[in-house]
């Protein structure tokens, strides 16, 4: 018979000892996962300032050049500007939707494995490209944070380049910046940052510079920056777009949503029908060569006007070169000769240049009606494209290309 407890007398735990041993294990188990934690920042940090030594003095060690081929220097008394040759140690290629730069940047990335220089994709902005939501319906304010957060992104991208060559080629669907005004790239920082605490940045910056014997690259080092990019006549590059969102973009799930939402006429039939034209924002696509040269500054954003235009022109000189895509053997054999230190195609390497077509199949537009549309909606690219044209007609006569 089970006996009864006297009132007042308590049962020990029997599993106490149990618990003190649970409680010594824990507390060893968790001081063990913060010293490994510990031991892992430590060695992330290292690793961090090695990638950041060997990037710094890749150029003195000389890691890039023993497998570039060809042209890998160009001697400071024999830069020219306007007919070549031509060096730096970043090229930013402005990428315009559907102006060739597919096929470019597949010709291009072959000459990388030669030339021995860093092919490196940016973040794309929004407003460039025609296929996510624009953010040109959000506040003013709003969008301006968003225009200097994506600048500082970019610029530390451009001046940090995460690989181990001596030059760097970078490119994405961007519109331009202005790399000598100090104000668009005075926010960059060393990607090894973003782990630390906003607190601790300043310290870690003076003691990455220390460490590694590098400084962050000063303003005349970001003047050097060169930009290019490849136009193409307006209305030709808002027929490739129109047709390619509709039969290759994306997925075909996204291709039938698209389609819903703004229709599957032809281009020819879709410039006749105003609520065609409004709903698939032809105006806005087919002055979007003009945006893209105009920036990211005040009155640059949609709708453009004449002092977008004009500002637009006034980039377009600070461009090293502007291509056409209706020219486009001609202009990879400029650039041969402006930059080649990056497009040189040398001998040997069996880098051959194909134009490959991405963008369903065009029939000409022959209404009347809809031409006269077209002449009204691409007014601005007009007008741009045919400056650019000049210069580039000019430039190949003056420098015998």
């Amino acid at each position: 018979m089970k006996q009864r407890r006297p009132l007042g007398v308590t049962r020990a735990p029997r599993n106490i000892e149990y618990h003190r041993s649970y409680q010594g294990d824990h507390s060893a188990h968790v001081s063990s996962t913060s010293q490994k934690l510990q031991k892992l920042l430590v060695l992330l940090t290292f690793l961090g300032l090695a990638s950041l030594s060997l990037r710094s003095n890749r150029q003195r060690i000389g890691f890039d050049l023993d497998y570039c081929s060809g042209i890998c220097y160009v001697p400071k008394d024999r830069f020219n500007w306007k007919c070549g040759p031509w060096d730096t140690n970043r090229v930013v290629y402005v990428r315009i939707p559907k102006t060739g730069s597919f096929s470019f940047l597949k010709y291009t990335g072959k000459l990388a494995n030669a030339k021995a220089f860093g092919l490196m994709q940016l973040y794309d902005w929004k407003d460039a490209v025609p296929q996510v939501e624009s953010f040109s319906h959000e506040r003013q304010g709003y969008n301006i944070w968003r225009k200097r957060h994506y600048q500082k992104l970019l610029a530390s991208k451009v001046l940090f380049p995460e690989h181990p060559y001596n030059r760097t080629l970078v490119y994405g669907h961007f519109f331009y910046v202005d790399w000598t005004n100090a104000r668009n790239s005075e926010n960059y920082d060393y990607p090894i940052m973003k782990y630390f605490p906003v607190v601790m940045r300043n310290f870690v910056r003076t003691f990455v510079e220390d460490i590694s014997g590098h400084a962050a690259p000063d303003h005349d080092e970001i003047r050097k920056t060169v930009q290019i990019t490849i136009m193409r006549t307006p209305r030709d590059r808002l027929e490739s777009m129109y047709n390619y969102d509709r039969t290759l973009a994306n997925n075909p799930k996204w291709r039938t949503q698209y389609i819903s939402r703004r229709g599957n006429l032809t281009f020819e039939d879709c410039l006749i029908d105003e609520e065609c034209v409004e709903k698939n924002q032809l105006r806005r696509w087919c002055s979007i060569q003009t945006q893209f040269f105009c920036g990211m500054a005040p009155g640059c954003d949609h709708p453009l006007s004449e002092k977008s235009l004009a500002r637009a022109k006034q980039n377009l000189h600070a461009f090293l070169f502007v291509g056409l895509m209706e020219k486009f053997n001609s202009t990879v054999t400029i650039l041969s000769r402006l930059l080649p230190t990056y497009f040189e195609n040398p001998a040997g390497t069996h880098t051959k240049l194909q134009r490959e077509k991405i963008g369903g199949n065009k029939a000409p537009v022959t209404s009347s009606a809809a031409l006269r549309t077209l002449e009204d909606l691409c007014r601005f690219d007009n007008e741009l494209y045919s400056e650019a044209a000049a210069l580039f007609d000019e430039r190949a006569t003056l420098c015998s290309f």
